[in-house]
């Protein structure tokens, strides 16, 4: 395994720089295990740039044993230490912009000027948002009815998977290392075969920005051998994925067959746009062109699906067309192009063939439709399309979109409703209280209103239904990647060690009920008696565990005599156990409380457990001291009753307390 991969390349205007080719582990570049590469294309000349380390399941292996090594001290640096590196990682790509923007238009075939603020200045930016957050992560306290203090935090989730799509790979390494990083994770990215280049040159901005060896891990490679290799990890905590359904729905497969990982999915979208009668077309249009066009269609969420009130579609249809015209096709080099190539041969030969295989189905070329040179596509507009078509219904990743009228908002809704997608949609209408009541009846995960494609770092993304699952972006990004941990903390110190008697008693001779402190007869004989010495830190495991009987801990035909409390119903066959609780206050008499189980037959009472509690059982909580004063009770038939008394005025997990302030309050 050779490092130091690095291969110089030739840019269209003339300049050279290094680009790293290979696979970045422990802050090196270094070779394939076996060697093997795969060379990257540039869309626009279709000529290879350069070849690449082609990373597989042994390669992932590596990476991920430098990310472990890593874990153990990167979980220890302070939120403010870990975004001061994200805040220098956005400073270099900000640096070296124009650079990047150009190994983003070679690799992706996007225009230069278009890319370097979209793609490279937002990586940027969303890598200093998440610097911001990484400090301000929280948890929370909690009151709640048990008497602990109750503290929630959020921990990192340890190594994460994170695989970027080739339509916006530097945008995607900002959008998924920022708030991974900032968590507190370490990261293995996979960046997309088609479009390496921008990510593995962001290897090199990681060591200068200062970030420790194993921190950042970029394993380039074929989805089906280093993306799959990922997703089966069991040392991977979790996979940060945007890519097609089908992928996402391999990786939720491996997690579930592996190590039920966590799994956040940006997958494919048949985004809707909604025109409304009175909407100013002229501005609509141009929101719908840049929704559907911008970067070649290629969007995750582009507006491919436009409905349009019906007195309205003529006039839509016209000025849309004339837009669409406009757009200017050519060298991405050039500040004029507005639409590069396709990203390959691949996409381009399966885009042609679904215009082909919508106009057989009858749908109505307006404008379009034809590939003028190389991987390019002209901005294609059907009209008068049916949802029968497969044109409507599956997703084309390419610049050809649908437009269709209808009547009701009602319909508009229906039309947009069929599809399995729910990334994203736009309502646009001069009438607020129309927009507003679309967009919340809309079934998808960002709904815009009177524009398209407004994203900002601060506002969570992710779709509904088959368009994925958790967000990117916004706090909700930072909080997938962390675990939330939840500590009731108790100051047991003083009350661990206190010696406590647990007495059981079984009794064949029915008691009567008594109630009231004025009661004297309280007398019973038990037939059964346990006792046994615990200390108080035992008692909520043998609480949930029960109270075993054995030859050892019983004694036949003892005889018990309680002063204080006796309880036990009027008729006659019941059998009566009961758990005493007495502890030692020091100086104070000693303080009682128990509680009470009538049960038919023995057999119920050997098994009773307080998880256990049954309608054929009567109990009684009882609380007294030394004095002979009532503190607590309580008699039902319903043990839902019972549970509700015990926890709401003395919840057993919070019993030593509550016997501690009651005991101090009446022996005061």
């Amino acid at each position: 395994m050779n490092t130091q991969e690095e291969t110089v390349v030739g840019l269209p205007d003339g300049t050279k720089y290094s680009q790293p080719t290979g696979i970045f582990i422990d802050n090196n570049f270094c070779s394939s295990e076996d060697g093997s590469t795969l060379e990257s294309i540039n869309p626009y000349t279709q000529q290879e740039i350069c070849s690449f380390a082609r990373g597989k399941k042994a390669d992932i292996d590596n990476a991920i044993a430098s990310s472990k090594r890593a874990w153990q001290s990167w979980k220890k640096t302070t939120p403010q230490d870990r975004g001061k590196l994200l805040a220098r990682l956005a400073d270099l790509i900000e640096r070296d912009a124009d650079l990047l923007a150009k190994i983003e238009s070679i690799d992706a075939g996007k225009p230069v000027k278009i890319a370097k603020v979209a793609d490279v200045l937002a990586s940027a930016a969303c890598l200093r948002y998440y610097s911001g957050w990484a400090d301000k992560v929280k948890g929370e306290t909690i009151d709640t009815d048990i008497d602990t203090l109750n503290l929630t935090i959020r921990e990192p989730l340890g190594i994460c998977g994170l695989i970027i799509p080739w339509n916006f790979p530097i945008l995607m390494c900002g959008w998924k290392l920022g708030p991974a990083l900032a968590a507190g994770n370490v990261v293995v990215l996979k960046p997309a075969e088609l479009t390496p280049l921008s990510a593995l040159y962001l290897g090199k901005l990681v060591v200068e920005a200062g970030f420790p060896p194993g921190a950042v891990n970029i394993v380039p490679g074929l989805g089906h051998e280093a993306g799959a290799a990922l997703s089966a990890h069991p040392d991977v905590a979790k996979i940060s994925f945007t890519g097609s359904t089908a992928v996402g729905k391999s990786i939720l497969r491996a997690s579930a067959e592996t190590n039920l990982k966590k799994v956040t999915l940006e997958l494919g979208g048949k985004s809707p746009s909604i025109v409304l009668d009175g909407a100013d077309l002229d501005e609509v249009v141009e929101w719908v062109n840049g929704g559907i066009f911008y970067n070649m269609g290629q969007n995750c969420c582009a507006s491919s699906r436009v409905f349009v009130q019906e007195s309205v579609y003529e006039s839509f249809i016209e000025k849309f067309v004339i837009r669409a015209k406009q757009n200017q096709l050519g060298d991405p080099f050039d500040d004029k192009t507005f639409l590069g190539p396709q990203i390959s041969h691949g996409q381009h030969a399966k885009i042609m063939g679904m215009i082909h295989n919508a106009k057989l189905q009858g749908a109505v070329l307006a404008t379009g439709g034809t590939s003028p040179k190389g991987w390019f596509i002209e901005p294609t507009i059907f009209r008068d399309v049916t949802s029968k078509m497969d044109i409507t219904k599956e997703e084309v990743f390419g610049p050809v979109v649908t437009v269709a009228s209808f009547k009701t908002e009602e319909e508009a809704l229906s039309l947009a409703h069929d599809t399995c997608y729910g990334l994203a949609a736009a309502v646009f209408t001069t009438d607020m209280k129309r927009g507003i009541r679309m967009a919340k009846n809309l079934e998808a995960g960002t709904v815009w209103v009177n524009c398209y494609n407004r994203i900002s770092h601060a506002l969570a993304f992710g779709g509904y239904k088959q368009s994925g699952n958790g967000k990117d972006l916004g706090e909700e990004a930072i909080y997938g990647f962390t675990q939330l941990k939840t500590h009731p903390i108790f100051d047991s110190k003083e009350w661990k060690d206190i010696p406590i008697t647990l007495t059981i008693g079984l009794s064949t001779t029915p008691i009567p009920i008594l109630s009231g402190k004025e009661a004297t007869e309280t007398r019973a004989c038990l037939k059964w008696e346990a006792r046994l010495e615990v200390k108080a830190k035992d008692m909520p495991r043998l609480m949930r565990e029960g109270f075993h009987w054995t030859t050892a801990n019983c004694h036949r035909e003892s005889t018990y005599v309680n002063n204080e409390i006796e309880a036990g119903p009027r008729e006659e066959g019941w059998k009566c156990a009961r758990y005493y609780f007495l502890s030692d206050l020091g100086k104070d008499p000693y303080w009682t409380a128990m509680l009470v189980v009538l049960a038919r037959d023995i057999q119920t009472l050997a098994q009773f457990r307080i998880d256990t509690l049954r309608p054929d059982m009567v109990y009684t909580v009882i609380g007294s001291n030394a004095k002979s004063q009532w503190i607590y009770r309580f008699d039902t038939l319903d043990p839902s009753q019972n549970f509700n008394a015990i926890y709401d005025d003395m919840p057993l997990e919070g019993w030593w307390p509550w016997l501690k302030d009651k005991g101090k309050q009446l022996l005061s």
